[in-house]
């Protein structure tokens, strides 16, 4: 699966989406542990398979099962999983093992995501970098020019100064004879 990009996996987000709205607190519980605790979840294996219980649980009052005996979220998942009996846990282990191992494929998937988000990041923030490079060797430039002009322009008003101060030396003395 490819993430949102997958029409799987759109599919996908777009039932957990209408399970939170749903009345179900069931689901709506287990989704807001997972929107919740996210990146939690992506680094913590213990966090992977209590989110894998919450949905087991689910599955299990959804198709008519009892549900599974409260997990304090303080006590860890093996005390959790030795309070179901032999075929609850036999069943529960089941669901939970592969709500797990799809759990650990999104996981897998987003993490792939995230890296190559993260190499177009690079890419742009690289060239984004380059034309900056490129934009402020530019100004540096335009700087330079600019205060050539300027020394020019003092050097071209100090000659016609100086000729303004010839000129009026000239007329002076032309008017004195």
């Amino acid at each position: 699966m490819n993430g949102l990009s997958d029409e799987k996996g759109m599919k996908l987000v777009e039932k957990a989406k209408s399970k939170m709205v749903g009345t179900n607190s069931c689901w709506q519980n287990a989704y807001q542990h997972l929107f919740a605790g996210c990146s939690q979840i992506l680094a913590v294996e213990e966090k992977r398979w209590r989110f894998a219980w919450h949905l087991s649980d689910c599955f299990q009052k959804d198709s008519g099962r009892p549900a599974f005996p409260y997990c304090d979220t303080k006590s860890p998942m093996v005390n959790c999983l030795k309070m179901l009996n032999d075929n609850e846990h036999k069943d529960g282990m089941s669901m939970l093992h592969d709500a797990y191992t799809n759990l650990g494929q999104e996981v897998d998937n987003v993490r792939n995501e995230v890296v190559e988000i993260e190499k177009q990041i690079s890419v742009v923030g690289d060239t984004l970098s380059s034309k900056m490079q490129t934009l402020q060797t530019s100004a540096d430039d335009i700087e330079n020019m600019a205060g050539k002009s300027l020394d020019k322009q003092k050097q071209l008003l100090d000659g016609q100064s100086n000729a303004l101060k010839g000129l009026q030396l000239l007329t002076q003395f032309q008017s004195k004879r």
